[in-house]
C-alpha cells in the first residue's frame, strides 16, 4: 500500500488532533499502519478492532484517499421498522383518524396496532400533515 507524502502529512495531523473526532483519528492510524507495512491482523490485534474493520477503511482509502475517512458510508444505522402509511391505512379502517389524517387517541390507535405509543408517533412524524377538507 502506498500513499504520497501529503496525504501521510494530513493523516499524521488528524492523529496529533485535539479536535479531531475519534472515529477519525482510528481510522487514520489504521492506514497509517498499514502504509508501514503491518498486515490487516497486526493492525486489527494492536488497535484492538476487528479485521473487517481494518480491510473497509484501507480499501477506502486506497479506493478514495484520505477524505472517505472522514465520512460513514450512506444508508447506516438502525432502519425504520414501521411502515407509516401501512399504520395510517389500517387506522383508517378501523375509524381511528381524525378529519386531518392524525389519530383521535394516540394511545388507542397503539394499542390497536400493537406498537408502542411513542413507536407511532415516531412514524406518524415522517407523514405529511394534510388539511382538513373544506365543508
Amino acid at each position: 500500500m502506498t500513499a504520497g507524502p501529503t496525504d501521510r502529512r494530513q493523516l499524521e495531523r488528524w492523529v496529533r488532533g485535539e479536535t479531531t473526532p475519534q472515529r477519525v483519528v482510528r481510522r487514520a492510524r489504521i492506514v497509517l499502519l498499514a502504509l508501514d507495512g503491518l498486515s490487516a491482523h497486526q493492525i486489527a490485534h494492536r488497535l484492538g478492532v476487528s479485521r473487517p474493520t481494518v480491510t473497509l477503511w484501507i480499501g477506502r482509502f486506497e479506493r478514495d484517499g484520505p477524505q472517505s475517512l472522514l465520512h460513514d458510508a450512506p444508508g447506516r444505522g438502525r432502519h425504520a421498522s414501521v411502515d407509516p402509511f401501512t399504520l395510517i391505512d389500517r387506522l383508517r379502517v378501523a375509524d381511528l383518524l381524525d378529519d386531518r389524517g392524525r389519530p383521535v387517541n394516540l394511545r388507542r390507535a397503539a394499542a390497536f396496532l400493537h406498537v408502542n405509543a411513542s413507536t407511532l408517533w415516531r412514524a406518524l412524524r415522517r407523514v405529511p400533515a394534510r388539511k382538513p377538507p373544506r365543508r
